[in-house]
């Protein structure tokens, strides 16, 4: 038996079209209404709609481990062969939960989708569902490149893009021509409506619009709890939640939509209409791309004026009359059914061993086998014998080499714990933990290339699945990480520092750094230089970590966020790629236990975006003291794995993987399997190329990125802003690194084709 899990509108809606295409195969199924969306016009009259009723209906509490625990109890009963979750709510990540506590092998619809706006909770939602789930079924290959990137593929039978559920039934609908001036608007993001300030500011600007357009607006419960009819605008059409025929009528007779609703925003691509995405950014990116879609931000708006002039702006864009097919070909559910049920339930991408399933060593090893081969890994009583090494009882701190070199899963987890370097004594000159003491040092000093764990952990499975090659996983574009360690070179300077500096500059006769500090640009602003970068490479990741301050040490070079106009370029930077996370100063080390979290409010208060990602200096850092720092700071992702001047795969690994040491008792991740903190390996950076050709740089960047494809992942490399800023030949240490920067550009230049 398959059950579904629901609790809200866009929910009920995708719902459907798979129940049916599973019916056709033969599939036994049962719905489970979670009761979050409790209202008639939010949640009944679909189910009327549509013909079909919940088995159960739950009621909703604010409290989430209560609905957890009910839906628990449920699925218990009913004791399914597959749990289906839909979407990015609360209800999705509730059963999601409640799924991953029984066992149960759990599907995800609309899977790999990310914003990057950590500061919405359907975000945490994806991302943790996702982590869950034994099937993704993705709509776009953004999606799937996605999930890849996050070591999160399970194998072209259970990560599979199926296109968008929501899209089969609608493009196949008799197109009507639209009322000319008329606008559908719903509203219901906590960013836009909790928010009294913003609320106001859309309310208003959308009752200025209504002077010379009809507006018809559907007011959701969670708009409606804060307006009292006299605040509803009389110039507005406003109507009660709407059910699915009605919501689609009213979408047929618009000529624009203006909605944050991640549901709407496709239907009304679907439907052949142009729409104002209400926000800064979208995990439909695809929809930007057609030209039919724009994002208006209300947060970034200073008034209700400034909003209505933005509005009005992107209405009076001119639009290509094309609606290109861009999520499937119109048969999501058949594909979804068929990879769910075949003559009987399918199995999810797993194998069975003998051995606890409440060790927290044994776990954290199926994490990261999962990560790295796509696998799950369950461990019971009664199942297939391994040859397990005696200290899987101990935690990894107490191994000793010598005791688990015959368990290739020990060894795997061992090195992926870097529990080696938890209090080690081997520390180079500096006080890093020295490579050449690693366990993994012949293996990274031959071939640095290949991440050896990869290598160990095929062989493992071999034992148990004979055909299983890691080179036949998919894998994606390389990913280029940049620190952005010195975002300028004289700006974001106080006027003294800077006369200063010129005064330096004329006394030494360094007339090309003269010039280049009262030129029209900042010579480290390498602003423009990635932008266009970003332009040309789309495959390519590019993640960026600011170095901010606020605090500057003797080895913090960069200007501090304190300064208006260094603040103001962070914050530009961050809203327009919210992933962007922060490189930490070396100086906080020295600092009281709180800089870390000091550095992280700044860089709130400054961009007013959640952070999420670090680059932790990994000069510095120092286990496991460095990640529990990391994880009590609020961060969830560190990109430092990496050795200070030893290129190769620290730890073993090229794909991300939880922190071992990091959660209360030390494990790596919590009940839910869910990691405190996820690492994702750097292979190699620009440093190691220094005094490299720019042939030699291409060719071993292309040698790297075959042997991470070969291994199941993909490559990972980092750089510096600054090197690629407009004038970065004036200074030494930037020139030097031209060979590099033209290297990685033609190395990306192949990739691209």
């Amino acid at each position: 038996m398959i059950v579904h899990i629901v609790g809200a509108r866009p929910q009920f809606i995708k719902l459907v079209p798979l129940y049916q295409a599973l019916a056709e195969r033969g599939a036994t199924q049962r719905v489970l209404h979670s009761g979050q969306h409790w209202e008639a016009g939010m949640s009944d009259v679909f189910f009327q709609e549509f013909g079909l009723q919940p088995d159960e209906v739950l009621s909703w509490s604010m409290v989430h481990e209560e609905n957890v625990g009910a839906m628990q109890n449920v699925l218990h009963e009913w004791s399914p062969a597959t749990v289906v979750v839909y979407g990015d709510t609360f209800s999705t990540w509730c059963a999601a939960r409640a799924a991953k506590r029984l066992g149960l092998p759990l599907a995800h619809v609309e899977a790999g989708l990310r914003s990057f706006n950590a500061s919405m909770p359907e975000e945490e939602a994806r991302v943790k569902t996702d982590t869950a789930s034994d099937w993704h079924f993705v709509p776009s290959e953004r999606a799937l490149v996605q999930l890849q990137r996050e070591g999160l593929d399970r194998g072209a039978k259970h990560t599979l893009i199926t296109g968008d559920i929501m899209a089969d039934a609608l493009v196949q609908r008799p197109k009507v021509s639209p009322t000319l001036g008329r606008i559908l608007v719903t509203l219901h993001r906590n960013t836009n409506v909790d928010d009294a300030l913003i609320r106001t500011r859309i309310v208003g600007a959308i009752a200025e619009l209504a002077k010379t357009h009809e507006i018809h607006w559907p007011i959701h419960p969670r708009l409606r709890a804060f307006l009292e009819k006299d605040e509803l605008p009389p110039a507005i059409h406003w109507h009660p939640p709407l059910g699915r025929e009605a919501l689609l009528a009213q979408l047929d007779a618009a000529e624009w939509v203006i909605t944050d609703s991640g549901g709407l925003q496709k239907e009304a691509y679907f439907c052949q209409r142009n729409c104002v995405v209400l926000r800064n950014e979208t995990e439909w990116a695809e929809l930007l791309e057609t030209g039919h879609s724009f994002l208006v931000n209300p947060e970034a708006a200073e008034d209700k004026n400034f909003l209505l002039n933005a509005l009005k702006t992107c209405m009076q864009t001119e639009t290509t009359s094309a609606f290109v097919p861009i999520y499937g070909e119109g048969d999501a559910p058949h594909r979804m059914a068929k990879a769910l049920w075949n003559d009987g339930p399918v199995a999810p991408n797993r194998i069975l061993l003998h051995g606890d399933a409440r060790n927290p060593q044994l776990a954290f090893a199926a994490e990261v086998v999962r990560r790295v081969t796509g696998i799950r890994v369950d461990f019971s009583d009664g199942e297939q014998n391994w040859e397990a090494a005696a200290c899987w009882s101990k935690p990894f701190e107490e191994w000793e080499r010598g005791t688990f070199e015959g368990d290739l899963l020990a060894r795997s987890a061992y090195a992926a714990s870097r529990a080696e370097e938890f209090s080690s004594t081997h520390l180079d000159a500096h006080g890093r933990f020295d490579p050449r003491a690693s366990f993994l040092w012949s293996d990274i000093d031959l071939h640095p290339e290949i991440p050896a764990v990869h290598t160990w952990i095929e062989a493992f499975i071999q034992n148990f699945q004979s055909d299983f090659r890691l080179e036949t996983r998919r894998s994606s574009a390389p990913t280029v990480v940049v620190d952005i360690d010195h975002r300028f070179a004289f700006a974001g300077f106080s006027v003294a520092h800077q006369w200063w500096v010129a005064c330096r500059h004329l006394c030494m006769a360094q007339w090309s750094k003269l010039k280049v500090q009262f030129g029209a640009k900042d010579p480290f602003d390498a602003s423009d230089a990635f932008e266009e970068l970003m332009c040309t490479y789309k495959r390519v990741r590019w993640q960026f970590f600011a170095w901010i301050g606020p605090d500057r040490g003797p080895q913090d070079k960069g200007p501090s966020i304190r300064h208006t106009k260094t603040a103001a370029a962070h914050a530009y930077w961050a809203k327009k790629y919210p992933s962007t996370g922060v490189h930490p100063t070396y100086a906080h080390h020295d600092q009281d236990p709180k800089a870390l979290e000091r550095e992280v409010r700044a860089w709130s208060d400054a961009t007013t975006r959640v952070l999420q990602r670090s680059r932790y200096h990994y000069l510095r850092m120092s286990l496991p003291h460095s990640q529990k720092q990391l994880a009590a700071s609020g961060l969830l992702e560190d990109w430092s794995m990496e050795y200070a001047k030893q290129p190769g795969y620290r730890a073993g690994v090229a794909v991300p993987i939880p922190a071992w040491g990091v959660g209360p008792d030390g494990q790596a991740m919590d009940d839910d399997g869910i990691p405190y903190l996820t690492y994702v390996p750097v292979a190699l950076m620009d440093q190691n190329f220094l005094g490299y050709s720019a042939s030699t740089i291409e060719e071993t960047l292309q040698k790297w990125d075959e042997s991470a494809r070969k291994h199941g992942a993909s490559l990972v490399v980092g750089t510096h802003w600054r090197f690629f800023g407009p004038g970065r030949d004036a200074f030494l240490e930037t020139k030097v690194y031209a060979p590099w920067v033209e290297g990685l550009n033609n190395f990306l230049t192949k990739v691209r084709a």
